[in-house]
């Protein structure tokens, strides 16, 4: 093959010129046929790292393995007398115990209490078991307990569920913080590489 222009990624984008333009012609079918393979073998490795990555686990379950990864990765230094086990062991124990944390604390996800709202519904079934013509329906008799009964108790419960719900979301974020803080110096040592998030998927495939 004649001399080509290629790119970064050596993919053929033209033909250096040369006085034979059969050549050139010859060329060009050539260099449309290695293009045609390497758009093939490009789309196939996108659809295989889709795959990958909707296999990799979501949420706290990502979390436990890439903790178990970095575990394994540093066991496996260890065997090859490699001084980084060491360096990244101790940013795995703070992993670790940043995981314990968020696992104490509700998920994001999770359903707070509303005491405020089961008092209405229990007073909204009271008034509607002995006042029915006057409260036909939930939603008239919802109006009433809103608007017309005090309910100052359910509403400092209310308050106080509010208050504990932002607690435990700041305290499990904190931690989450603190863990991709430890698990990314870890990764770091033991992956080689400044990419984080490479860093984060290759250790939790590590524990797959």
């Amino acid at each position: 093959m004649g001399d080509v222009i290629r790119t970064q990624t050596g993919k053929i984008i033209g033909l250096v010129p040369t006085r034979y333009p059969d050549e050139n012609a010859k060329e060009k079918s050539r260099y449309d046929a290695i293009n045609a393979e390497a758009d093939a073998y490009e789309k196939r490795k996108m659809k295989e790292e889709a795959a990958q990555l909707a296999a990799i686990p979501k949420g706290e379950e990502r979390f436990v393995l890439a903790v178990e990864g970095l575990r394994k990765k540093i066991r496996q230094l260890k065997r090859a007398e490699d001084k980084r086990a060491d360096q990244a062991a101790r940013f795995a124990r703070a992993a670790a115990a940043a995981l314990a944390e968020i696992q104490k604390q509700p998920t994001r996800r999770a359903k707070r209490e509303t005491p405020l709202d089961k008092a209405v519904d229990l007073a909204v079934k009271e008034l509607r078991a002995k006042l029915p013509a006057c409260f036909p329906c939930d939603a008239d008799a919802q109006s009433f307990v809103r608007k017309s009964l005090p309910m100052s108790a359910a509403y400092s419960a209310e308050a106080a569920a509010l208050n504990k719900f932002a607690k435990a979301t700041r305290e499990r974020g904190a931690a989450e913080r603190r863990f991709w803080d430890a698990l990314g110096a870890a990764g770091r040592i033991v992956c080689g590489s400044l990419d984080d998030d490479a860093n984060a998927r290759a250790l939790v495939e590590l524990a797959l």
